[in-house]
């Protein structure tokens, strides 16, 4: 079966042309309550805190907007960020209802993290990476101009972060002042993952249908060739690492080997991750999240097209206009 690569910013815009779902899929219990706790403005995320228990969901919170998350990802205990295709950034307080909007990108925003010092960074289809200042919600320093679109980012250390572009390449800098520590031509195409393994090694996962593990000095450790594009990675606490792909697949290997532990068959693409304490998350083509528990058999299905692990071991869950926080 021949692939067909597609980026997956066109992927995402070319499925914001259909209709949006009027009502929200998550399986809720008889007893789930919605509160509106203040009156929020049309522009901000759509919000529903919820808790689940054996994935039954009570709605405990619900705040509307007309725009669509690109990303996710949490910002200290009770802060929440979330990425736009317009490359604007709002970061919602869970604790105080507060919003504050970061205004740099001009164009999607493709990936975030959370930093050790509560700040933000971001990479944009815009071909930059930005840190922000959790106080000011300003950039720290100017916007790092890289040679083709940021597609993830990953923190390396309490002062580093890596980025994967478009172009195959790896960018390390020092997010307190923005050194560029190393770069690599690391791939032969978009380098779409990026995650930690050890204290001293990260993996890549790339279209060029390989998975790389580097030193965070720069240095390549290994290559495992796979069967199809890479578009996500994730590592468990024993240290195996799952790999989503373009085929309908989950694989997950020994990092150290490359040896293949698992293979987990799924109803299409993986397009990202994200792990809780017991489950493991993948977003899937037309708005599919599957949960797999940790024994990585199927547990259960939500709709939702970008999802991000937050504190306290709840799950943020981005739909059309907004997204679900459950735990």
């Amino acid at each position: 079966m021949k692939e067909c690569v597609v980026p997956r910013f066109l992927y995402w815009q070319m499925k914001r042309s259909r209709p949006a779902p009027t009502t929200c899929k998550l399986a809720c219990r008889k007893q789930a309550c919605e509160v509106l706790s203040a009156p929020f403005p049309p522009e901000l995320i759509e919000i529903v805190a919820g808790y689940l228990a054996g994935f039954e969901g009570t709605v405990v919170r619900r705040i509307s907007t007309q725009k669509t998350p690109s990303a996710l990802c949490a910002v200290g205990e009770h802060k929440i960020a979330v990425g736009f295709f317009d490359g604007a950034i709002t970061v919602w307080d869970s604790a105080t209802n507060e919003c504050k909007e970061l205004l740099g990108h001009t164009a999607s925003v493709n990936c975030l993290t959370h930093l050790s010092d509560a700040s933000l960074v971001s990479g944009s289809r815009d071909h930059t990476a930005c840190v922000w200042d959790p106080i000011s919600g300003q950039a720290r320093f100017p916007l790092m101009t890289l040679c083709g679109s940021v597609d993830s980012v990953v923190r390396l250390s309490d002062f580093s972060l890596a980025t994967g572009s478009y172009d195959g390449q790896i960018h390390a800098w020092c997010f307190l002042t923005g050194e560029l520590l190393f770069h690599k031509v690391a791939h032969e195409g978009p380098v779409w993952a990026l995650t930690n393994l050890t204290d001293d090694l990260f993996a890549s996962g790339s279209a060029d249908r390989t998975v790389k593990v580097w030193r965070k000095t720069g240095e390549c450790v290994s290559t495992f060739h796979q069967l199809s594009v890479v578009y996500a990675l994730s590592v468990f606490p024993n240290g195996l690492l799952a790999v989503g792909f373009w085929l309908p697949r989950i694989t997950v290997l020994d990092a150290s080997t490359g040896r293949v532990v698992q293979t987990i068959e799924t109803k299409g693409a993986v397009e990202e991750f994200a792990q809780l304490s017991n489950e493991l998350f993948a977003t899937q083509p037309s708005d599919n999240v599957l949960g797999l528990n940790h024994e990585l058999s199927h547990k259960f299905a939500l709709k939702g097209h970008r999802i991000a692990a937050l504190p306290n071991d709840c799950l943020a869950l981005a739909t059309k206009t907004g997204f679900h926080v459950i735990q």
